[in-house]
């Protein structure tokens, strides 16, 4: 696709019409439209990494977080239980937290550092700041005493 042609699409695009088939979108926003917005990556793509591929580019492979143990399924049903509270609390859906993935995660690595919660699937600096010390607080209540 040259240039001329992708500023083309982008300013249709930017005028609610679709650039395939010319027809004008009125009061709805372009941007609604899945052709559209398909249109709008792959101009925008191409401008500014030179890509010329009409896929998308793939999805990293799924995190599959490592089968539990006895003790880590009881520090995932904690775990699962705080997330519920504190979802309430901040009036979050209870995702938005910490996934399901990342919940079993923690429990399988079972951290006690943050830098060790660093190291589970969806966590970083952010969420360690926001919920860090619940979470290691939680995950250490639940370990056995070092013997």
């Amino acid at each position: 696709m040259v240039h001329e042609e992708m500023l083309r699409i982008l300013l249709q695009l930017a005028q609610g019409v679709d650039p395939e088939t010319g027809e004008i979108y009125g009061e709805e926003s372009p941007y609604q439209r899945p052709v559209a917005v398909r249109a709008l990556f792959l101009a925008l793509r191409e401008l500014e990494h030179g890509e010329t591929s009409q896929q998308a580019p793939k999805k990293p492979e799924s995190f599959k977080a490592p089968p539990l143990d006895e003790a880590g399924a009881l520090i995932l049903g904690h775990l699962r239980k705080w997330r519920t509270e504190k979802a309430k609390a901040l009036l979050l859906p209870p995702y938005i937290i910490f996934s399901d993935k990342t919940l079993a995660h923690i429990a399988f690595l079972r951290p006690t550092t943050p830098e060790q919660l660093l190291q589970a699937h969806g966590v970083g600096p952010a969420k360690v700041g926001q919920f860090g010390e619940e979470i290691l607080a939680l995950v250490r209540g639940l370990l056995p005493a070092a013997s």
